[in-house]
């Protein structure tokens, strides 16, 4: 599965999407990966809180994701 080489690092992900979509991947990723004020966050704290929090998660885009057919 693309979980297993593909991880949303600031790099390669979190820097080039905006606050929001990041703090949805946060939301979607796990119950309360999105607490402790990700909201109030500047951009590159978040990002780097973010980055910290989703790996390991095996938390995918909803382009990479597979899809049925």
């Amino acid at each position: 599965s693309m979980a297993d080489w593909w991880e949303p690092t600031a790099e390669g992900y979190l820097q080039h999407v905006p606050k929001g979509q990041i703090i949805a991947a946060l939301k979607e990723a796990g119950p309360g990966l999105a607490g402790g004020g990700v909201e109030s966050m500047k951009k590159d704290a978040l990002v780097a809180a973010a980055a910290s929090r989703l790996a390991g998660t095996r938390w995918l885009p909803e382009p990479l994701r597979r899809t049925p057919g």
